[in-house]
């Protein structure tokens, strides 16, 4: 079976890219430092999400992976939180 590329190899491609771009192209700030620093808020609502997802998929013992099949599709959970 050929190995396929996950996702978080993707983003932490990207993360690199972007800091290097941001190195060789430096950019005008426009956004000043005590405002800039809201953007943290949704970065941290995503790690909260992304830790809630995970311990889900534990306790259900599925995998997260998306290139292994699935033992169980958890529907219970996302028709009971939206």
């Amino acid at each position: 079976m050929k190995n396929k590329i996950l996702p978080p190899t993707y983003f932490w491609i990207i993360l690199l890219a972007s800091i290097i771009v941001n190195y060789i192209f430096e950019i005008k700030t426009i956004i000043k430092f005590p405002y800039n620093l809201i953007g943290f808020i949704p970065i941290i609502f995503g790690i909260v999400i992304n830790i809630i997802t995970d311990n889900i998929f534990k306790t259900e013992k599925t995998t997260v992976k998306p290139n292994i099949l699935k033992k169980k599709i958890l529907k219970k959970y996302l028709a009971k939180n939206i």
